[in-house]
């Protein structure tokens, strides 16, 4: 584990989106003959990569070595965070990606983001909680925002949408994970009408009570990939679309080079 005194590891923090402050951590972990530099480096520079180009063979290359790296190393790479949230994903060399149970977020984030470089969170069993959460600042940083629920009666509902929708704190979003909420066509609605909500290239809508407005497509034969013309949008998305202008996650399955996103595309 990184001495959480490291300034360099400070500087990461106070910059997550950053990839020359990863690669100046990386480099002097390396120079200390620590593994974590060289899973750091093949990381950020593959996330680069993906994010440019897609899932090229240089990139499936340093996707290789770094699982090979992490194989080994996560339990100790990982430890630092267990106290405080499941799950732990590692992004660019650090835990970028945490799950928390959502009536603990609130309480336990502070601590949590003095220790890794959080941007991408799954909240579970959100509820009436949304609302205090949607209020916070501790959702300025995230780029990714999952609900997930293991009943009904957690679900945001409409309710938790508008929270979201209204928040002053959400403007960094580019995923945002609403699947089983209990969303109706209004809640749906709310998230497209967004002002805040201006970042998102992704919304999964599956499992509401309302379809997913998301464009169907259709996948190239010969290479199986999304064909980039195939995107058609329904009448409800066309609907969303005359009232509010174009909607990037409506269109995320022809847009996106990787669909769904991965976790390093973000």
């Amino acid at each position: 584990m990184i001495d959480p005194a490291d300034p360099l590891l400070a500087a990461v923090l106070a910059d997550p989106d950053s990839d020359e402050a990863r690669l100046a951590l990386a480099r002097a972990l390396r120079e200390r003959g620590d593994a974590q530099g060289d899973f750091m480096e093949l990381q950020t520079k593959g996330a680069h990569e993906l994010r440019t180009y897609g899932a090229t063979a240089e990139y499936r290359t340093m996707r290789l070595r770094a699982r090979e790296l992490e194989a080994k190393h996560a339990a100790t790479w990982t430890s630092g965070v267990h106290h405080l949230a499941t799950q732990p994903i590692l992004l660019r060399g650090l835990v970028e990606g945490v799950t928390v149970e959502a009536n603990r977020f609130l309480a336990i984030a502070p601590e949590l983001y003095k220790l890794a470089p959080i941007r991408q969170l799954i909240l579970v069993d959100t509820g009436d909680a949304i609302a205090n959460i949607a209020r916070s600042p501790l959702l300025d940083r995230l780029v990714s925002l999952i609900f997930y629920n293991r009943s009904r009666s957690a679900a945001i509902g409409d309710v938790g949408a508008r929270a979201l929708a209204s928040s002053a704190h959400v403007q960094r979003l580019k995923r945002l994970g609403l699947e089983s909420n209990e969303l109706t066509a209004a809640g749906i609605d709310t998230i497209a009408a967004s002002k805040m909500l201006n970042s998102l290239i992704y919304v999964g809508l599956g499992g509401n009570r309302a379809p997913s407005p998301v464009e169907s497509y259709g996948t190239d034969p010969m290479t199986g990939l999304i064909a980039s013309s195939s995107g058609a949008l329904d009448e409800a998305g066309r609907a969303l679309e005359a009232k509010y202008g174009d909607l990037a996650w409506l269109h995320a399955p022809t847009r996106l080079l990787n669909y769904p996103p991965d976790d390093a595309d973000l």
